[in-house]
């Protein structure tokens, strides 16, 4: 018994020594960030201007982690013309949970592209938020 405590201890030390007790012991608990999408049109696209307007949206989350990066999800929001898109008291929600997020290793980045067709002639853009550490859930409003 008393050898075991005295090979014990030296293991435990050259361990603490380089961190790994506190790793062991101090292991992060994995949790669930959410990230919900509102794709609304913030006007009326009704007039004869937008008859042949359209418009898709490209939503997507990131998972970075030391350099790399893992896209965790996507999707496509595609309604066609603008007139089809609701107002903003009706908008179109997604509600994504990602699962077994590292927040001291892990960053979460929930984005969207938004592509305007018009006759052929196309224009987009895009917009990236971070998920902030501690909050589980991140809102984003996409108007349109």
């Amino acid at each position: 018994m008393k050898k075991c405590f005295l090979l014990l201890g030296p293991i435990l030390f050259s361990l603490a020594l380089q961190g790994g007790v506190r790793k062991i012991l101090m292991a992060e608990v994995p949790v669930r960030k959410t990230v919900c999408f509102s794709v609304y049109a913030s006007t009326n696209y009704s007039t004869k201007l937008y008859k042949q307007s359209k418009a898709k949206i490209l939503l997507s989350i990131w998972k970075y982690n030391r350099g790399k990066q893992q896209l965790v999800w996507s999707s496509t929001i595609d309604a066609g013309s603008l007139k089809n898109y609701p107002s903003a008291d009706q908008a179109l929600f997604k509600e994504v949970s990602i699962y077994n997020v590292k927040e001291k290793q892990e960053i979460l980045v929930a984005g969207y592209k938004v592509i305007y067709d018009q006759k052929g002639s196309t224009i987009a853009y895009d917009k990236g938020y971070i998920v902030p550490v501690g909050d589980s859930t991140k809102m984003l409003s996409i108007p349109i």
